[in-house]
């Protein structure tokens, strides 16, 4: 199983909020933070801590509020595409911005139904 892929299909290792904490970053935290801040969410250095929306321990608050991940949850599904209602709108955002999200979602797929299904 992909452990670093999300519910929606995003990969955590091309995230630099899970690299920063992977790797204990306080630098590259502190550029995130100043980054992904706007003038409704001011975030601090030790905001950015992540490893992962499907970890049950360190995620950062993004994920914490993601309607994706708690839909992902409350299915008891480990993946969207293993869901009944693949694709909904919740992932319809996803898929515009990170297209690659779908490529992983379909890879999964593959490797845990086959290619015939």
């Amino acid at each position: 199983m992909k452990k670093n892929i999300a519910y929606c299909g995003l990969s955590c290792g091309d995230c630099p909020a899970h690299m920063a904490t992977i790797n204990d970053d306080d630098e590259l935290r502190g550029k995130i933070a100043s980054e992904w801040s706007n003038e409704d969410i001011k975030l601090e250095r030790g905001d950015i801590n992540c490893l992962g929306c499907r970890s049950d321990e360190t995620v950062i608050c993004f994920a914490k509020a993601c309607l994706t991940r708690a839909c992902a949850i409350e299915r008891g599904v480990e993946y969207c595409i293993l869901c009944d209602n693949y694709i909904c709108e919740k992932l319809e955002p996803v898929f515009r911005t990170s297209p690659e999200a779908k490529e992983n979602l379909e890879k999964i797929k593959e490797e845990l139904c086959g290619k015939n299904e």
